[in-house]
């Protein structure tokens, strides 16, 4: 195998697909990249078994013939000093790579051992500009459950049902959904893992240009700007979350969100990995008190808000308010809250094409506070909401009705 490519180029496909690549494993021919030279161009992949992202990219093809190289291979690239890049890999797997004066030489892995990615004979198909992909993205990711006791919740739940696309993650204390118009007008449920999804965002960019996603039956494919990303699905029961975000009978407040975020992260100063407390939210008429008090110190913050609820004190989780304001794409927010012990809900200025939600944490503020409160929750309340305010990490549990993908 021998070719010529531009070194940008070149570098900047071997980055984006190297995040494929398998960190450890007892198949070591997965943790590097293969390099396809063919009549046609060159072709690079990564594939973990579980993710794989490829690219073709134009190169001149002197000799045709693929091989797997190291990750090593991608910092001798970076350190080219010319514009163009020759790599000829001969019969004994050594890779030569020449750029003006610079060489190098790397030992490949024959490309016979690495496994082909999985073929998707797609079921359904549905396109949006990567724009709109990547906002669904970086709304929803804060709430996937980041352990694998419960594999499903690791993943997004995306549903579409004639043109409209509804994106769902949840962790047990919290759930982010989103809702967008797309161009598709069929009906389908899948779920793919958080870790993938991370991954395609970092392809997606502010643009208008469209991005694929293609559904078979085990795996889903994205189709980014040239690039396959080929992601396994998750299979299992998700959670249905509509029961939470019921708004009857709530208090509207309404407020700057970067107002109410820098509120929260003043409060975070007094908040570390050892002295974990809950943000005390005081909501009244026309403003908003943060207090948060720990053996490193104390924070009391105002801010002016529209509201005309009566006083109501709940504790949150001063993280899990940080990443849901953050993803506010909106300079206004609607904070939907009821009492102590229901959920907050966090809505834009008008509609509802975002909907978070954060389950509040128990101030411990007397035995009568907990035995009203437990006497306040109806049958579809989480059972589990109440868990000690040093411990953000336990799960709730969103109910019994569920999705059996």
């Amino acid at each position: 195998m021998r070719f010529e490519c531009n070194r940008t180029d070149f570098l900047e496909a071997l980055i984006n697909c190297s995040r494929a690549a398998a960190q450890k494993s007892t198949l070591t021919v997965i943790e590097g990249i293969l390099m396809r030279a063919t009549s046609t161009g060159l072709h690079l992949c990564c594939y973990n078994l579980e993710l794989g992202i490829a690219k073709n990219i134009p190169a001149h093809i002197i000799r045709t013939g693929a091989a797997v190289v190291p990750m090593r291979f991608i910092e001798m690239i970076k350190r080219l000093p010319g514009e163009r890049v020759t790599v000829d890999c001969n019969e004994k797997l050594v890779v030569h790579i020449e750029s003006d004066l610079t060489e190098f030489d790397i030992i490949a892995i024959p490309a016979d051992d690495f496994p082909e990615l999985p073929i998707v004979e797609s079921e359904f198909a549905v396109q949006m500009e990567e724009s709109k992909l990547r906002s669904i993205i970086s709304q929803t990711a804060h709430a996937i459950y980041n352990n694998n006791d419960k594999p499903i919740y690791t993943g997004a739940l995306f549903e579409l049902n004639e043109g409209r696309l509804k994106v769902t993650t949840l962790d047990g204390c919290r759930v982010a959904i989103r809702n967008e118009t797309v161009n598709s007008m069929g009906t389908n449920r899948f779920i793919v893992p958080g870790k993938s999804l991370v991954d395609v965002s970092r392809l997606l960019s502010d643009c208008d240009e469209m991005a694929e996603i293609s559904v078979g039956k085990h795996n889903v494919v994205f189709l980014i700007d040239g690039y396959s990303v080929v992601s396994r699905l998750l299979t299992g029961k998700f959670t249905d979350c509509t029961s939470l975000f019921n708004t009857s009978g709530s208090y509207t407040v309404r407020v700057k969100t970067s107002d109410v975020l820098a509120g929260v992260e003043r409060m975070s100063l007094v908040i570390s990995e050892s002295y974990k407390s809950p943000v005390r939210c005081t909501f009244s008429e026309n403003r908003i008190q943060f207090t948060c008090e720990t053996p490193v110190g104390r924070a009391d913050s105002v801010i002016a808000c529209q509201s005309q609820c009566p006083a109501i004190t709940m504790g949150i989780n001063n993280r899990f308010m940080v990443d849901a304001f953050k993803a506010v794409d909106t300079d206004e927010m609607r904070i939907m809250i009821v009492d102590r012990m229901r959920p907050m809900i966090i809505l834009p200025p008008e509609g509802e094409h975002f909907e978070f939600l954060i389950m509040p944490l128990n101030l411990n503020d007397g035995p009568q506070d907990k035995k009203d409160d437990t006497a306040k929750r109806g049958p579809r309340e989480v059972a589990d909401a109440d868990y000690s305010s040093g411990n953000e990490d336990s799960e709730a549990d969103f109910g019994d009705d569920t999705y059996d993908d």
